[in-house]
């Protein structure tokens, strides 16, 4: 008999995703066990400590985007977040993206660059500015499968179902913005200097949805106090505490259907 077979759930990988799931499945009462290679858990959050410092291996911040709180509230994890700064630079100007009224300065900032460009650029502006308020109604609210809105009369009529509308409005509108960022910005200037410090941040054919609202995106980061890998840490706990297992320093070789993990 396969040693494993006692498991209802084997979830292979100990990174944000797999300790994410197994803390739900453990919640469920499932029989779960996470298997990861590594000694340590977390993947891309990790977090190790030298002469006294400490350093992000992966990750530097999360993006809550209505998903990390109340999915921690929901399992009654409670971590000590820090609001996270973001800063963009431009030779010797620096502008901290605190509010969105941040906005405007970046655009004055490109306007000193590009003199010759100032109109398009206050176009480009106005243009990120409704992309951030087509992609604020997506996560406008939390996300509503970490709550039990059918229980919550108030919250399903007064909340979710206005949002819904909002939402199938604005959906429209971003699925016509799903073309490489550096094609749409050709719609308001011929400056590819221009186009290509605006998009630095961003691989290439990066959609515009989702290029341009980061620059809302960075007002929604926060970091866990003592490290990323805070999170990674009380994700695991979690999952122990409920009645998992973790398996450390074992690397999975092959999955066989009906006979599980090898």
């Amino acid at each position: 008999m396969n040693k494993y077979n006692i498991y209802d759930v084997i979830i292979v990988g100990g990174g944000i995703a797999g300790l994410t799931a197994s803390a739900y499945s453990a919640k469920k009462g499932l029989k779960t066990l996470l298997i990861e290679k590594q000694p340590k858990n977390g993947g891309l959050i990790n977090t190790f400590e030298d002469e006294g410092f400490v350093f992000d291996a992966g990750v530097r911040a999360f993006e809550n985007s209505g998903i990390i709180f109340p999915m921690l509230k929901q399992l009654g994890i409670n971590i000590d977040f820090i609001k996270s700064k973001v800063s963009l630079g431009i030779e010797d100007e620096i502008v901290n993206f605190d509010s969105e009224g941040k906005i405007d300065e970046y655009g004055e900032v490109l306007a000193e660059k590009f003199p010759d460009s100032k109109q398009e650029i206050e176009e480009i502006m106005n243009e990120i500015k409704k992309i951030i308020d087509y992609m604020d109604v997506l996560y406008g609210i939390d996300n509503p499968l970490f709550i039990d809105y059918m229980k919550d009369k108030k919250y399903l009529f007064k909340t979710l179902l206005p949002w819904f509308i909002k939402y199938q409005k604005n959906m429209k509108k971003i699925k016509k913005l799903d073309v490489p960022v550096q094609e749409f910005l050709k719609n308001f200037t011929q400056n590819q200097k221009l186009i290509d410090m605006i998009t630095q941040l961003f691989f290439k054919n990066t959609p515009t949805f989702f290029a341009l609202s980061y620059f809302g995106s960075y007002l929604d980061y926060y970091y866990p106090r003592g490290g990323t890998y805070t999170f990674a840490k009380e994700m695991e706990k979690y999952t122990l505490e409920n009645g998992g297992e973790i398996l450390n320093n074992t690397e999975v070789s092959e999955i066989v259907p009906n006979e599980g993990v090898l």
